[in-house]
């Protein structure tokens, strides 16, 4: 008999993230006993075959075939065998899409990276969305923008919420605090 528990809950890419209790720490903080499990993240498949062993402290999903994970130290990003494809060599990551990734670098400001490691778009945002459809949100000071993959600032740094990417042709954006509108990416 298997025994399984779901972390994520939901499958991404056919995957779902598990944990295993490997240990329990004790401890009592005002009066109150706390017992919290250690845990290592795996991965399984539709069929609850364990695809990626218990061996990693940290974890997200997997989005478009990749997942960000961390060993305690620093985050690096697996395949969907569990194979390494970026090395654990970043401070902080987000998920993968439109062929990069979010990262925090050590002046805590965010930025861009393909699965080799490279930069390509520069670290000099406050906040970031992860890319989708080729479009992420970057923030700047209190004001919100939308780029491309390459960086090219397609809606300017001047709304208040992050915009919503809805498809690869149509976004949504908080216009002056008061309502929403929608945009086809053609015609900006």
């Amino acid at each position: 008999m298997k025994s399984i528990c779901f972390s994520g809950g939901d499958f991404h890419n056919g995957m779902a993230l598990v944990t295993k209790t490997i240990s329990e720490i004790k401890q009592n903080k005002f009066g109150v006993d706390f017992t919290i499990d250690k845990v290592l993240y795996g991965y399984i498949d539709w069929y609850g075959d364990l695809v990626v062993s218990y061996k990693y402290k940290e974890a997200a999903g997997f989005r478009n075939g990749y997942a960000v994970v961390g060993n305690g130290e620093s985050y690096g990003v697996i395949n969907r065998r569990g194979g390494q494809a970026l090395p654990y060599t970043q401070r902080l990551l987000g998920g993968y899409g439109s062929g990069l990734l979010p990262y925090l670098n050590d002046k805590a400001k965010w930025g861009f990276i393909n699965l080799t490691g490279n930069t390509k778009i520069t670290s000099d945002f406050d906040d970031v969305t992860l890319f989708s459809y080729g479009y992420a949100s970057v923030k700047k000071g209190r004001y919100w923008a939308l780029i491309n993959t390459t960086g090219e600032i397609i809606l300017p740094f001047k709304y208040r919420k992050p915009i919503e990417i809805q498809s690869k042709n149509k976004v949504k954006v908080l216009e002056n605090g008061i309502g929403y509108v929608e945009y086809l990416i053609s015609e900006l």
